[in-house]
């Protein structure tokens, strides 16, 4: 059955309103998908057993795993077969006295030396996942599919789990804040302007140590002229003298 438009987009909005809601008002996030589900009941759309699981048949509430619902797999049980053997019976078969006593209980085994031909996989009991609602503990049962069997949807629900499982994830997920995306973008530069500056530390460096240098000079130079006066007599000084 083809969805309209107008269908499809109920559907949506009742879907998104119901997860929106789910962490603030878990009752009212039920009563949306309460109303979700009668929509899908009163057009006759086919939905998927895949969104089926995500919410519970009877009260609504959204199934989290391990949160809102737990988890159980049935499966078929494999009984032994059990026959009860008496004195007379075994003397009656053997032809041998064997003496007569309480009734055993015998578990007789049914094995051949022929091989066993393979057992049919569609005559073996599928396995059925339960969902647990923790509100209004009701058991949502569901067939376990196999990978090859999920692929197969039918066309009806494709149009609508396609549109649906689209806003899934991003409802339930949170919004990434924008200051962790520019602290992202500006990590990068960090590195090209640390070696910017080990690069300019270089000549730097050699600049001061030429200025040391020529501080130095400069000292040295003074000293001399300072003490150059005063060092020496000369003769002329002495004869001038006397």
């Amino acid at each position: 059955m083809a969805v309209s438009a107008a269908d499809n987009s109920r559907l949506q909005f009742l879907w998104n309103a119901s997860h929106a809601l789910f962490g603030k008002a878990p009752n009212a996030s039920a009563y949306y998908m309460s109303r979700f589900q009668r929509h899908v009941e009163g057009t006759g759309v086919k939905v998927a057993t895949t969104v089926q699981q995500h919410y519970c048949q009877y009260c609504g509430m959204v199934l989290v795993p391990a949160v809102t619902c737990q988890v159980h797999i049935a499966g078929k049980k494999r009984k032994r077969s059990t026959s009860t053997v008496s004195a007379s019976e075994v003397r009656g078969d053997t032809g041998l006295a064997v003496a007569e006593g309480p009734k055993r209980t015998m578990i007789v085994s049914q094995e051949s030396n022929e091989v066993p031909a393979p057992e049919n996989r569609s005559r073996r009991k599928q396995k059925r996942t339960i969902l647990l609602c923790d509100a209004c503990m009701t058991a949502n049962m569901f067939p376990t599919e196999h990978p090859a069997a999920a692929q197969e949807v039918p066309v009806a629900s494709k149009q609508v789990s396609q549109s649906i499982s689209a806003t899934t994830s991003s409802n339930l997920s949170r919004p990434i804040s924008s200051n962790s995306t520019k602290s992202a973008t500006s990590s990068p530069s960090t590195p090209s302007s640390s070696m910017a500056t080990a690069n300019t530390g270089a000549p730097v460096k050699k600049k001061k140590k030429n200025k040391n240098k020529m501080s130095l000079q400069n000292l040295l130079r003074k000293d001399r002229s300072i003490e150059s006066p005063s060092s020496g007599l000369k003769l002329e000084d002495f004869l001038s003298s006397i």
